[in-house]
């Protein structure tokens, strides 16, 4: 599961880990520390010319279910990487529309309900990329089972790309996709609690990823 994330990666980083074009044209996104579903963040497609950074929304919205009902996006925030190649929504986007997904950590909940603990996880503030397919102007991040330290919060994460730009080459075929959608590396991220104000999505702001002593 990945619902809510944070972004603040500084233009000049994404410019070095996602080998970005027209750098003097990068309009640098604003940093959102409570991505939620529906809300515009900011994502990497490869064009014909090369890599560009893009404003989608989280939450895969297809032409045909755009006219049904458009709330529909919200609850197709997360693709599962074991049935992306089966579900009609998503077989067409993985092989002909993938993209990364920009992020310096994303938030999970523990817990009994009433009383649910938000964590980050995260790689010291360094920019990750995830893996992530899009449509119209929209985007799903692809999920697999949690590695060790995030299986301790929540079972499933999202797929963190060892090799990111290699997400974005055209051509890749089913197992050569398969084989970049893997779980990440044990010990290869940190996690720790934070406030449970990030559970607002009104709430927004450096703050949120800031660690909290658990009483």
């Amino acid at each position: 599961m990945c619902a809510r994330y944070a972004v603040y990666g500084t233009p000049k980083d994404m410019i070095k880990v996602f080998d970005l074009i027209r750098p003097e044209d990068l309009t640098p996104p604003q940093p959102d520390h409570n991505v939620c579903p529906t809300r515009a963040a900011p994502v990497v497609v490869r064009t014909d010319e090369g890599n560009v950074l893009e404003s989608m929304r989280l939450g895969l919205l297809p032409k045909w279910a755009e006219r049904k009902d458009p709330r529909i996006a919200a609850r197709m925030i997360n693709a599962r990487a074991e049935t992306i190649f089966e579900k009609p929504v998503y077989r067409k986007p993985v092989r002909e529309r993938r993209c990364l997904v920009v992020t310096n950590g994303w938030y999970e909940w523990t817990g009994p309900k009433g009383a649910k603990q938000p964590h980050l996880m995260h790689r010291g503030g360094e920019l990750i990329a995830l893996a992530g397919v899009h449509e119209n102007g929209t985007f799903s991040v692809i999920t697999v089972p949690s590695n060790t330290e995030v299986r301790a919060i929540h079972p499933r994460m999202p797929v963190v790309l060892g090799e990111p730009l290699r997400w974005l080459e055209p051509g890749l075929d089913d197992d050569e996709l398969r084989a970049l959608m893997q779980s990440a590396p044990d010990g290869s991220l940190q996690t720790h609690p934070v406030s449970r104000a990030v559970g607002n999505v009104k709430n927004n702001g450096a703050h949120l990823i800031d660690p909290v002593e658990l009483s």
